[in-house]
């Protein structure tokens, strides 16, 4: 009798637990940011750049930089702003793993950050998760 209470206790409690959160409205340090191109340069000129694009709508960053060759690049997000300066942290998640090698690849990358995550002001540093080096630093106007 126990055993069938603990059954029926169980099965109401699963048929009663809420549905998931839409996390479409959820803030994440990834919210606004997308990784619009991502493109191995194979044939290209081997020179690594930075530069920045400001709009009223994002800040768009493009670069040139090397990263691990195994992947794209799955991992961008931006710290909250501190002191004024915000870290956008930017890499393929290929570093870890018992097989994963480290070869490095030269990527031509565009990152687009919402208008809104960034303030006038503010000192954007862009750090790569795969070579755990600051790229630059710059001025958001």
């Amino acid at each position: 009798m126990n055993r069938l209470i603990a059954i029926l206790t169980s099965l109401a409690l699963i048929a009663c637990t809420p549905a998931p959160a839409d996390n479409s409205s959820t803030f994440t340090l990834s919210s606004g940011i997308v990784v619009a191109s991502n493109v191995a340069t194979e044939g290209v000129p081997s020179d690594a750049y930075l530069e920045f694009e400001t709009n009223p709508k994002f800040v768009a960053v493009k670069m040139r930089q090397y990263f691990y060759g195994q992947g794209e690049i799955k991992q961008a997000w931006l710290s909250l702003p501190r002191n004024g300066i915000a870290t956008l942290n930017i890499g393929t998640g290929a570093a870890g793993g018992l097989f994963a090698t480290k070869d490095e690849l030269l990527m031509e990358v565009t990152v687009k950050i919402q208008r809104d995550r960034l303030p006038v002001g503010t000192t954007l540093s862009v750090y790569n998760l795969d070579t755990a080096e600051t790229i630059a630093n710059y001025s958001v106007r």
